[in-house]
């Protein structure tokens, strides 16, 4: 059993953007003057879009739920949204370690690497 903001209690476990992006190990790709491309941070505005486009594509109902952080209060998504939605992204798009852009529905493109075998 989790609790959350307000004092709702669920069954299923809930993660942050930037959980979801460490969990499925999509990351950023920055590019360093002296070095060339290299992997950056988890890339959680990219997680961002794929739940949100995931979420519209599939006429999910879905509550908006925050929990509270040291930085101020961060929506979090319930595994029976995210696990499909990711995997599914991953299925469909990204089977392989190199640097990917993804473009999305709205037009904004995302750079980042899906490091399968990062431990």
């Amino acid at each position: 059993m989790y609790s959350y903001y307000k004092k709702i209690d669920v069954e299923e476990q809930m993660l942050f953007d930037s959980e979801i992006a460490r969990l499925f190990k999509i990351y950023s790709v920055a590019n360093k003057k002296d070095f060339g491309e290299v992997i950056g941070k988890p890339h959680y505005a990219l997680v961002k879009v794929i739940l949100d486009e995931y979420i519209k594509e599939n006429n999910i109902e879905l509550e908006e739920l925050y929990y509270p952080t040291y930085l101020g209060m961060g929506q979090v998504y319930p595994e029976s949204v995210y696990n499909p939605a990711i995997e599914r992204f991953l299925e469909e798009h990204y089977w392989y370690d190199l640097t990917q852009t993804y473009t999305s529905k709205d037009g904004k493109e995302y750079k980042f690497v899906w490091v399968k075998n990062r431990i």
